[in-house]
């Protein structure tokens, strides 16, 4: 059986889902892997060899711009095999690419 991204049990859904239907993670945060694979502001760079705690994505490289790639995305897909579900799961693709597997989350900062 090719299991994709999904909840506990073996189904694949074959969409995404509502928010909130799973159960939370620790941080209370719903569907952080398995639903869409979620843009993030970073640019592909190399991360530290040292543990580091939410590494800045860098800036483009020169070529990257040229050839329009280069953005990461994370947290696989409903779509995706299961190994690429995961919060620290980094994929790079072009920004202009649009997909039923790609979206963004939007956040908050509280203060």
């Amino acid at each position: 059986m090719n299991y994709h991204c999904k909840g506990n049990e073996p189904v694949f859904r074959g969409k995404t889902v509502p928010v909130g239907s799973f159960p939370p993670n620790p941080l209370g945060l719903h569907e952080i892997a398995g639903n869409v694979q979620e843009w993030t502001q970073d640019w592909v760079e190399d991360l530290p060899k040292k543990d580091v705690i939410d590494p800045a994505g860098g800036k483009p490289r020169q070529s990257e711009i040229e050839l329009g790639i280069g953005k990461i995305t994370k947290g696989g897909s409903w779509d995706d095999s299961a190994e690429f579900c995961f919060p620290n799961m980094r994929i790079s693709l072009t920004p202009s690419v649009k997909s039923n597997i790609i979206g963004f989350r939007l956040a908050l900062s509280i203060d």
